[in-house]
């Protein structure tokens, strides 16, 4: 059952993922220290601005790539050289500035570390004679073999690399065009920098990094909410926890990453709205963040629909000639990849004729002319009918499983019910609800507020029922847009909307007694083990798979560091005999981040 090992492989992955994580982090954060001191920026707008510039590098590293090899290269060892450059002289010259910007941001990118080594000790905790590369991914949870979405990335980034012919691409016939390149190109940035160890294990690494920045992103928006920075930790720990979030970080198509993007844009319009001024700085980095959330998945565009609602009923508080700079660099951003899916590998609209006409082949027609072909073909009744089946597919079989509960069957003793753990898997996957797990036990508390008012704590979350609203807004919209019918998966889906009702359903959760919420957490924590990471993928290999010790080691201590943060942030309520301590009620400011104002 145990594979009694050296430990120098699950060392060597981990440490392979702190690198990826420090490298991708590094150039935008010699940004921020060469200004630091300098310029005021928000703790928001400090990490935003890291990963953002990460990002547009690797972006552009995409094209210089796609020009000449030996000029991507250039280009990465050009960007490193400067951000080491930036780096020292900010210690040198400001080095309490730069102190200030480490524990400014250091919380959520802590995090991001902390929670990718205890995903990727999870993922490989069984031997087996597999590739250690992203290609674990498709055969490591279930038993039908995922279609390799998570590969694709890899694949192009490799062909452009190469300088491989585009056609044919991977997976059946798609084209290379179908998906957008960011995942692809901050891939072929820090791919020069590999120093051991294969390229697929670089990506399967780097690619974690990349989808663990949701936690950067959910950070950011609680932050925003003026959310007290121990209320954060409290929702953020059960989050990671979870399975569905696990999941997706490790099968590591780039929907997780366009998430995060999507809640940064939020992030800066919350901060808009909430001053009533915007300046260049904010409008610059919510058009960065939208266009990289569309340059990281396209189906990230559902989740803006409550959002664009938002800014047309507020349109005097954004200026006109801060709007249109901002909206020419987006379209800088966009305008590259829309070139290339119409003159090097067209048609490369084959996702926005899958989800929003219902053509699933391959053909030359525009989307305008597919979109009007296809509902042409079927009547009003029956395209009502695909709208309502679309309804109906949002909400599932089975809404509460997946939570861990059918994992066990009790008879002549307590037995694993392999196909009972399957099929949680499969719906916690696939449909909206069950993703959320146990933090739908925040309906009932919302519920139960509304009918009694006062008489219960408000949601730890300042404005979470507004982020419940803008997800079911967003889904809505979403379900009248794709064509269907039934066609509403989660996997069809953007993931922020997601998110957005995980944060909000969380704060209504942390608004019950800590021992209530120590439960939850306890129920997050079976459910991930009991669903997702011991489940071995026995019918994919022809030896004995077992148990790595060094990663079950790697992922006991990092799970017990992520509960040590969640047991530090609740310590007081748990000892006050009075309930939660007044420090830390919603709407206290006593544990909010001291953070300046931007100029």
């Amino acid at each position: 059952m145990f594979a009694d090992e050296s430990g120098a492989r699950p060392v060597f992955i981990l440490l392979s993922y702190g690198f990826q994580w420090f490298l991708f982090l590094l150039p935008g954060f010699s940004i921020c220290a060469r200004t630091a001191g300098r310029l005021s920026q928000t703790a928001v707008q400090s990490v935003i601005t890291i990963v953002l510039t990460g990002a547009v590098l690797g972006y552009l590293s995409f094209w210089a790539f796609f020009a000449h090899r030996a000029i991507g290269r250039s280009f990465t060892m050009l960007v490193y050289a400067a951000a080491v450059i930036l780096v020292v002289e900010a210690l040198l010259r400001r080095p309490a500035a730069v102190k200030g910007l480490v524990w400014q941001v250091g919380p959520p990118f802590a995090l991001v570390l902390i929670s990718g080594m205890f995903y990727l000790s999870c993922f490989y905790l069984f031997e087996g004679p597999h590739d250690p590369g992203a290609s674990l991914g498709d055969i490591r949870f279930f038993e039908a073999v995922r279609p390799g979405d998570n590969l694709i990335p890899e694949i192009f980034a490799d062909k452009i690399y190469r300088h491989e012919p585009l056609r044919p691409f991977c997976c059946g016939d798609w084209l290379s065009s179908d998906r957008p390149p960011l995942q692809s190109g901050i891939f072929l940035l820090l791919r020069p920098l590999r120093i051991a160890g294969s390229a697929g294990l670089q990506y399967q690494v780097l690619s974690t990094v990349l989808q663990c920045l949701w936690i950067c992103g959910v950070w950011s928006l609680l932050t925003a909410l003026n959310t007290p920075a121990k209320r954060s930790l409290q929702l953020l720990v059960p989050l990671i926890f979870s399975g569905f979030l696990f999941y997706n970080s490790v099968y590591v198509w780039p929907k997780l990453m366009a998430a995060t993007f999507i809640l940064f844009a939020i992030c800066i319009l919350l901060q808009i709205l909430r001053s009533g001024r915007a300046t260049h700085v904010d409008f610059a980095l919510g058009s960065i963040s939208v266009s990289l959330a569309l340059l990281a998945h396209p189906g990230s565009v559902f989740s803006l629909f409550a959002f664009l609602l938002v800014v047309v009923s507020r349109w005097r508080t954004f200026k006109t000639r801060k709007i249109i700079p901002a909206a020419v660099l987006g379209i800088c951003l966009l305008l590259p990849w829309t070139a290339y899916q119409h003159f090097v590998d067209p048609p490369g609209n084959r996702l926005l004729k899958m989800h929003l006409a219902g053509v699933f082949d391959v053909d030359q027609r525009s989307f305008a002319r597919a979109l009007v072909d296809s509902y042409r073909q079927h009547s009003i009744s029956q395209i009502a009918r695909f709208k309502f089946e679309n309804f109906k597919t949002l909400f599932g079989p089975k809404p509460l499983d997946s939570m861990g509960l059918s994992a066990f069957r009790f008879g002549p003793g307590i037995h694993l019910d392999r196909a009972a753990i399957e099929r949680s898997r499969v719906l916690e996957r696939e449909y909206i609800w069950n993703a959320v797990g146990w933090l739908n036990l925040g309906w009932i508390v919302l519920a139960v507020s509304l009918v009694r008012g006062r008489k219960l704590p408000r949601s730890a979350v300042t404005g979470g029922h507004w982020l419940i609203i803008a997800a079911i807004v967003n889904l809505l919209f979403w379900c009248l847009l794709d064509f269907g019918p039934g066609e509403t998966f989660t996997t069809h889906s953007s993931y922020a909307d997601l998110l957005l009702l995980e944060v909000g359903l969380g704060g209504w959760m942390l608004a019950l007694p800590a021992g209530f919420v120590l439960i939850i957490l306890g129920l997050q924590v079976f459910s991930l083990f009991a669903v997702w990471v011991l489940y071995p993928p026995v019918q994919f290999f022809s030896s004995p798979v077992v148990m790595n010790v060094p990663f079950l080691v790697a992922a006991l201590v990092s799970a017990c560091s992520l509960l040590g943060i969640f047991f530090r942030s609740t310590y007081k309520q748990l000892t006050s005999p009075d309930g939660p301590d007044a420090s830390n009620r919603p709407g206290s400011d006593t544990l909010r981040p001291s953070i300046p104002e931007p100029v």
